[in-house]
């Protein structure tokens, strides 16, 4: 499982949206599913929308999004291996290395969706018409800013940069013959070639492998209010920045670092406040944990603020909000039959919630996914039956509950 999306119109229509891998063939599935009266995802509603054959087992790109405009956008790496072998990146006969643009309200020929009239390449001859964006490499998470509606998309690198994008139609992101804003493939691009320049590139000494974040539009730290958060999986850090029209206006400044915690993915609550989804150590352990920022982030250093990212101090702390530690399946208060749960009003946490069930080891197979209205999934052990963080080291107070987390 990469990525999960709800209908705008869940509440009503009861549907959301996976974004997975599945094998024999090898492929990625962009399935849509439908949530039962009495709150439980139905297994037995998937409906396939898409599917693309992939040549290798990784950069499988992986999120699912509905636009502001009730459009899907699906973004697809290169196809994997190294270096793009099959230069998927230039070529617009693939649907790989792109983020796709598709409308779920109808199928279209033998589509099980219609093709939007305004994408940007509906015209061009060999061109998939599904193609919003290309020549991007592993998009790992992207988000629209819940106020402009941007696109923004963390995209990883091959061997030296890391890159953050606004996605823009019809965009040409350069890869491969570009790794950020620097030359990767010896050959020349045709003349008439436009690349699009990232907002902001970084290199390995930060990091070895950007995880796209959030525009934070919460309320809980008004200075912070148009920071895009983002981070590097590996090192653990996280950085914010300002833009403007997709050019850098402020940053990026390193905000927090998360030591021995890998930065799986990002999610935003109905409130616009932001959460992280992290493995903890080990990677291949099956522990995770969630984390939520509150404000203001304390300074590890005393100054006068110049350093500041529109108050975004350096270093910061981020508080640990909820652990995922040793919940498993067959445990009790923890994803009772695994079934998955949804209560309304809570939609735009599917994501983050998607990864920590496949992160932290919670109820990981489709259709036993614990959503609740609360801000997490399962239950973990970190805390104990007080609601105070009891092993995790955090120092404020969160309510829990018997398969839930808030």
């Amino acid at each position: 499982l990469l990525s999960m999306a709800f209908s705008p119109e869940v509440e009503t229509d009861a549907t959301f949206y996976l974004f997975y891998t599945a094998s024999s063939p090898r492929r990625s599935v962009l399935s849509r599913f439908k949530i039962a009266g009495d709150g439980i995802a139905d297994p037995e509603s998937e409906e396939v929308l898409l599917e693309v054959e992939q040549p290798f087992g990784n950069h499988n790109g992986g999120t699912v999004l509905v636009g502001p405009d009730g459009m899907v956008y699906v973004s697809l790496g290169d196809g994997g291996a190294a270096n793009d072998p099959m230069g998927h990146g230039q070529n617009l006969g693939t649907l790989l290395a792109t983020v796709l643009r598709i409308d779920p309200s109808g199928t279209e020929g033998d589509r099980a969706y219609k093709i939007p009239a305004d994408n940007p390449f509906v015209e061009t001859k060999e061109a998939k018409p599904e193609i919003w964006a290309y020549g991007l490499r592993n998009i790992w998470r992207m988000s629209f800013d819940r106020e402009t509606g941007e696109l923004w998309a963390g995209d990883v690198g091959q061997n030296q940069w890391e890159e953050i994008d606004l996605i823009r139609k019809g965009g040409n992101y350069g890869w491969r013959y570009r790794e950020g804003t620097h030359q990767f493939d010896t050959a020349t691009p045709p003349e008439e070639s436009v690349f699009i320049d990232p907002v902001v590139d970084y290199p390995r000494s930060d990091g070895i492998s950007v995880t796209g974040g959030f525009v934070y539009r919460g309320k809980a730290r008004p200075a912070a209010v148009g920071v895009y958060l983002y981070a590097d999986y590996e090192s653990g850090r996280i950085w914010g920045l300002r833009a403007e029209d997709g050019k850098l206006i402020e940053g990026p400044k390193e905000i927090a670092r998360l030591r021995n915690s890998k930065i799986a993915s990002f999610g935003e609550d109905a409130d616009g406040e932001l959460w992280v989804c992290t493995f903890e150590g080990d990677a291949m352990s099956g522990e995770g944990a969630l984390w939520r920022f509150t404000g203001p982030l304390e300074r590890s250093v005393a100054d006068s603020g110049e350093n500041s990212v529109g108050g975004l101090e350096p270093r910061g702390e981020a508080r640990h909000a909820a652990s995922l530690r040793n919940a498993h399946l067959d445990e009790p208060n923890r994803c009772v039959k695994g079934e998955l749960k949804y209560r309304q009003g809570h939609a735009e946490l599917g994501i983050i919630a998607a990864r920590a069930a496949h992160y932290g080891g919670v109820c990981h197979e489709v259709g036993k996914l614990f959503l609740d209205a609360g801000l997490a999934v399962g239950a973990g052990n970190g805390h104990d039956g007080s609601g105070e963080c009891s092993s995790m080291g955090c120092r404020e107070k969160v309510q829990c509950r018997p398969n839930v987390v808030d």
